[in-house]
């Protein structure tokens, strides 16, 4: 246990593990379970929560099979007003995926958050940084997962004081298994009767 927790403790440490090595305009601080030094029972424990409760949850709100689900990016991302120079926010963007996920790990910090945008108020109304703002999901306790689509503009709201970790992931849905070619069982409904689903595929090529 002592070993353990000397990992957790070193790998929280710069510059071990924490990055900003992702597009400047939506650039964050993160560690990323796959390339950092985590452990094999670290990153069990996550492919088991990811196979036993993300993917059921997915597939039961978006009507697709667990087959189809396949996670393409992960990482812990830090938000951190105790520094001048920590990052505090993430800039509107939306992801080129098709589910996105964080979930809440702290919660010594205030402020935060993650608002929703409709692009087509905002364009309407460009003097106005707020234009379009529908929702601001600020979960208090840690563990609580925020899950939407991709393709919804978002931002990370900043924190006034603290700091805040998330595990960020991103999900593809795939109509075919992308190393066997099997068809995963998604329907076209689900697929290329839907409008997000297919945006993102025509993005693709």
């Amino acid at each position: 246990a002592q070993q353990n927790e000397n990992h957790d403790a070193d790998l929280l440490q710069e510059p071990l593990g924490w990055h900003k090595t992702r597009p400047e305009a939506y650039q964050t601080t993160d560690l990323q379970p796959a390339l950092d030094p985590f452990t094999s029972d670290e990153r069990a424990q996550l492919r088991d929560w990811l196979d036993r409760r993300l993917g059921p949850t997915v597939s039961r709100l978006y009507g697709v099979p667990t087959f189809s689900i396949r996670a393409t990016d992960m990482f812990l991302a830090r938000y951190d007003a105790t520094t001048p120079e920590g990052q505090t926010a993430l800039l509107r963007h939306i992801d080129d995926t098709d589910v996105s996920f964080n979930i809440l790990l702290s919660t010594n910090f205030s402020g935060g958050g993650t608002r929703f945008f409709n692009r087509l108020q905002q364009r309407l109304d460009q003097q106005n940084t707020d234009a379009g703002m529908f929702h601001h999901a600020q979960p208090q306790q840690a563990g609580t997962v925020l899950l939407h689509n991709s393709q919804i503009e978002h931002e990370g709201y900043p924190i006034q004081s603290g700091t805040r970790f998330i595990l960020v992931g991103f999900l593809t849905l795939d109509r075919r298994d992308p190393w066997t070619g099997v068809s995963t069982g998604m329907s076209w409904f689900a697929s290329w009767g839907n409008f997000q689903w297919t945006q993102v595929r025509l993005r693709e090529f």
